[in-house]
């Protein structure tokens, strides 16, 4: 697992160096060692006699190797026998040959042809997973569609969640339990499986209360920080006297940044049921981008915010747009994905990116509303 996230690493450092060359490694010819390699095509019909490492678009694995097969690519056919594990990270795998000890891959695709065979464990976290080979030992299985027709020399644990699905054809046999957690399951009465334990998964949109979480903690986090500011305001000359006026009591300021939160959170209850979910992050968007642009517009008159947009002296429309570009980053971020962990990340990566933002938005405020 350590080498995995080593892996899942240095694939961004690696990014930065694949051309458009590709590398061959002959079918007489033999490493003796590691090989490492980032290319953008990678063939190796060779030996390896250490471990293969390779961050390629394309991998074509057709000879041996005798230790570990680690890396990140865009689809891997592996045709070989690999003497140890295989840990990867990859758009499609396609298997073919033997892989002596576990399989550890995340990967948008993963079919486990009729030839493979897994010496140990499989931990697979993938979009779609085929399996037509065979598994030796205990495997764990979390997709959104599994299709079983090979054999699992042990207990088989399979998670589809509320909305994924599960087909174990006749053809499939389990040499244990299999543990389905999932609301979707065909098995075939043909199929060989000692014992089948399911769990229903109540259905819920994670990605949905992610969303919906990020976007208030993210403006209550965004009206804190605001407050120091007030303070500010307050004890300094503001070249906006409109602006000061408005903030002029903090009670006033901070029942403002309630009532705005507030009626953010009802506006967000009340799309969510009336509205499908794509539509419902459109008008989302657009909704928090019109918010502060009227919140603005109130402040300045339109001519000093025009002036302002054209001489790029006013910090804080700068802050405002940043704000903007944070929600518009969530929406593409959240409409095309359905894979919880991609939630989690762009979740984490939503707060980075607004501390950066208040910092720039902070910094251009003191240098560029205030008169020293």
């Amino acid at each position: 697992m350590k080498r995995l996230l080593c892996a899942v690493f240095f694939v961004f450092i690696f990014t930065f160096t694949v051309n458009a060359d590709s590398f061959t490694l002959p079918t007489n010819e033999t490493i003796n060692g590691n090989l490492v390699k980032a290319e953008n095509f990678i063939e190796s019909n060779g030996i390896i006699n250490g471990d293969g490492i390779f961050f390629c678009n394309t991998l074509d694995l057709k000879g041996s190797i005798e230790q570990d097969l680690l890396g990140a690519f865009s689809t891997a056919s592996i045709n070989a026998t690999v003497g140890g594990n295989l840990r990867a990270v990859a758009g499609g795998i396609f298997l073919y040959g033997k892989i002596s000890k576990n399989v550890t891959v995340v990967s948008g695709r993963v079919n486990l042809e009729k030839a493979s065979v897994i010496g140990s464990s499989a931990y697979i976290l993938a979009g779609d997973v085929i399996l037509n080979g065979t598994i030796e030992k205990t495997s764990y299985i979390s997709a959104r569609e599994i299709i079983i027709n090979g054999t699992v020399n042990g207990d088989l644990y399979v998670y589809t969640g509320a909305k994924g699905k599960l087909y174990i054809n006749e053809t499939a046999k389990i040499n244990g339990t299999l543990y389905v957690n999932g609301n979707y399951a065909s098995i075939s009465p043909k199929a060989e499986i000692r014992q089948t334990v399911k769990k229903e998964i109540k259905s819920k949109n994670t990605n949905m209360l992610l969303f919906v979480l990020s976007l208030v903690i993210c403006f209550v986090v965004m009206s804190l920080l605001a407050i120091p500011y007030y303070f500010i305001f307050k004890n300094r000359e503001c070249k906006f006297p409109r602006f000061k006026s408005i903030i002029s009591f903090s009670w006033k300021f901070i029942l403002y940044l309630l009532i705005s939160v507030l009626f953010l959170i009802l506006l967000l209850i009340l799309s969510f049921i009336i509205l499908p979910f794509k539509i419902f992050i459109a008008v989302l968007s657009v909704f928090m981008g019109s918010f502060f642009f009227l919140y603005l517009f109130s402040i300045f008159p339109l001519s000093r915010l025009l002036g302002s947009l054209i001489t790029r002296k006013n910090g804080y429309f700068s802050m405002i747009l940043g704000f903007f570009i944070i929600y518009f980053l969530i929406s593409i971020l959240y409409l095309g994905t359905t894979v919880e962990v991609l939630s989690v990340i762009s979740f984490i990566f939503i707060y980075t990116l607004c501390v950066l933002i208040y910092i720039l938005g902070s910094t251009m405020i003191k240098t560029s509303i205030f008169s020293e």
